[in-house]
């Protein structure tokens, strides 16, 4: 169900495009049942900073989500982001096709820059946002980083937002080519689970999906595969990390930085 009309002076602040909203100071909206407290994002400062209304499944979850950020403030319905220039989208995969759809439904979302966070899927995935316009990208943290280093892709201009939440963070952003992540989960994964002989094929994935060769070398060095591995080790990661960085080894299909 849609929300009453804005007023005529907000509808024509929404005719401005969002990167200019945003570089005005408009508020940054979420949607997120919850998880998000929990996230990198209740760890960013600036994130906080930028925070406004807070959408989630009810208005009591959105108000108790608000609360636990010490920021932002509940809103009932999708339309109540409206005239945010950038909404971070904080979802469990079960219930991201049903948010993607109610929020194309309640809202115009045409070059709204839209982040879709910790998902699977990437911004080339059809989807109601997508088709209605949004500028979609999707933002991930490298697991072994301890919230020092994240992958996006997707459009330029949510990119550079991106970048820009980034750089006040003090935290690393490697921008992959859209249609790169599956590159770039599969690296993940051959990190994690498969021995010694996987992990230069999760370097070359990692390197696939956009990541510099010596940033793919440190996070797969940092897996407990790669530890356990021969020549790893607590007093050897770094040694290990450099090794990795410097090997040749066969090179995967897919672009490069």
């Amino acid at each position: 169900m849609r929300s009453r009309a804005v007023p005529a002076r907000a509808a024509a602040a929404k005719t401005a495009p969002a990167t200019s909203r945003a570089r005005r100071g408009e508020p940054w909206g979420l949607v997120s049942v919850g998880g998000a407290a929990g996230s990198y994002l209740a760890r960013m400062n600036s994130f906080l900073a930028h925070l406004g209304p807070v959408k989630s499944s009810s208005f009591q979850v959105a108000s108790r989500l608000s609360n636990a950020l010490r920021h932002g403030y509940p809103v009932s319905y999708y339309a109540n982001l409206e005239l945010c220039p950038l909404i971070f989208i904080f979802e469990p995969e079960h219930s991201l096709d049903r948010v993607l759809r109610d929020v194309a439904a309640q809202m115009p979302v045409h070059r709204t820059m839209v982040v879709l966070c910790e998902c699977t899927r990437d911004s080339l995935a059809s989807n109601p946002l997508r088709a209605a316009g949004a500028r979609i990208a999707s933002l991930n943290q490298v697991e072994q980083s301890r919230d020092k280093l994240f992958v996006a892709e997707g459009d330029p201009h949510t990119l550079k937002a991106l970048e820009r939440l980034m750089d006040r963070e003090k935290r690393k952003l490697v921008a992959m080519p859209p249609g790169a992540k599956p590159m770039f989960l599969a690296g993940v994964q051959l990190a994690k689970y498969l021995p010694l002989p996987m992990i230069a094929a999760s370097v070359e994935s990692l390197r696939a999906a956009g990541l510099p060769r010596a940033e793919a070398a440190r996070l797969t060095a940092a897996t407990p595969s790669a530890r356990r591995a021969p020549g790893g080790g607590r007093g050897r990661s770094r040694g290990h990390s450099r090794a990795l960085g410097r090997a040749r080894w066969p090179r995967a299909e897919g672009p490069r930085p």
